[in-house]
């Protein structure tokens, strides 16, 4: 299981997570064994994964440094997509906002 983060590379791997478990499959002669229930969206792993089995169910994630992160979710998401201006005072803002 795969618990998607924002801003951490995420998509990305979950695509090489999926690659892998369809390569797994085949190799086990299993290609049409349905692999994976995908549902990309970002959720609480608490809650959403919590009856797992843990000796059948790998719940793993992708982490980045937190400074990097907020700075790049403030590009993504107010500079690149509301159009804010990319300041200091409006990077702050964002910060003790967030």
């Amino acid at each position: 299981l795969f618990l998607k983060t924002y801003k951490t590379g995420s998509s990305t791997g979950s695509g090489v997570a999926l690659r892998i478990a369809r390569n797994v499959a085949r190799r086990m002669d299993q290609p049409d064994v349905p692999i994976c229930d995908t549902r990309v969206d970002h959720a609480w792993a608490g809650r959403n994964y919590r009856n797992r089995i843990p000796e059948k169910a790998v719940l793993f994630s992708v982490v980045r440094d937190p400074s990097k992160r907020i700075l790049s979710q403030f590009f993504h998401f107010e500079v690149s997509r509301k159009k804010i201006e990319p300041t200091d005072a409006n990077f702050f803002d964002y910060v003790r906002r967030s």
